[in-house]
């Protein structure tokens, strides 16, 4: 019985996660193992998979992305400001 209600909450979810994908009308589904991340070199793999793992959620951490946060913002800037910042 217990075995029962496992498949049938995993049914139920997954048949969710699809209907709220299609709702989202996003152009094509795509995940972690698909995306070329030689297409954009700047971004560090590693990183972004040690992130997809959730384990600093299971060690009570904050996510390593502060400092992808910090890159991403330093690119936006114009050359300028980032001089300007420098010490």
């Amino acid at each position: 019985m217990d075995k029962l209600l496992q498949e049938e909450l995993a049914a139920k979810r997954e048949r969710f996660i699809r209907m709220k994908t299609r709702m989202a009308y996003l152009p094509f589904h795509k995940t972690l193992d698909q995306f070329d991340f030689g297409f954009q070199p700047s971004i560090d793999e590693r990183r972004i998979r040690d992130l997809a793992t959730l384990r600093f959620i299971e060690h009570q951490e904050k996510p390593a992305s502060s400092d992808l946060n910090q890159q991403v913002t330093n690119r936006h800037k114009p050359v300028n400001s980032i001089a300007a910042s420098s010490p």
